[in-house]
């Protein structure tokens, strides 16, 4: 008996289920394409909540909050990290030779920001890992853990936009209402053909 999702060629050979949008079919829902970009936080949110999958947290809410901080914690990093650039820059420039306490306090600074930077990237390469083989799960897709490291540390917006797709996120995805507590969403969440997606199914 074949799985959910399997395809069955004109020999009679039933291969496993694949991905049903490519990796790099990411033009399709422009608008998609566009909230990824801009609001990667909202569409994670939306693939958490059809996934039911609420990774080191316990709810939509919390997990929202959590990718929006690991993202904004990014953004001020390097805000920081090129300030601190500009002014040892300037000061170079102007001839006044920063101390040797003050080059140490700039060095320690720009050390700790971009390790923090590093760890919040690392949290959503995790993020965006488990929620993909979630996914996989759901939809009886074969495991492949190297390929999901590999496509999410070279390409994580390709892989999002992936994986939105797979469990029925189109063009709404752009907010911060629970799936599960959204009844638009949930008809929104059916494919073309009305058959059920992997939110549907959960």
């Amino acid at each position: 008996m074949s799985q959910p999702g399997s395809t069955i060629d004109e020999n009679g050979n039933v291969s496993a289920p694949q991905w049903r949008f490519g990796l790099c079919d990411v033009f399709a829902l422009p608008t998609l394409c566009g909230n990824v970009i801009c609001c990667p936080a909202c569409v994670l949110a939306q693939i958490a909540g059809r996934a039911k999958e609420y990774v080191f947290v316990k709810d939509f809410n919390a997990f929202f909050k959590m990718v929006v901080g690991l993202i904004v914690t990014i953004y001020v990093c390097d805000a920081l990290i090129i300030a601190n650039d500009i002014t040892l820059q300037t000061a170079n420039e102007s001839g006044d030779i920063p101390r040797q306490s003050t080059l140490s306090t700039y060095y320690t600074m720009d050390t700790i920001f971009r390790l923090v930077i590093g760890f919040c990237a690392f949290a959503y390469l995790i993020i965006a890992v488990l929620l993909r083989i979630r996914v996989r799960a759901q939809k009886n897709i074969q495991p492949n853990l190297i390929e999901d490291v590999i496509c999410t540390m070279f390409c994580s917006c390709c892989v999002v936009i992936q994986t939105a797709r797979e469990v029925g996120i189109g063009e709404e995805c752009m907010n911060t209402t629970d799936p599960n507590n959204d009844p638009a969403t949930m008809q929104m969440s059916r494919s073309d053909d009305g058959s059920a997606t992997g939110f549907d199914k959960v």
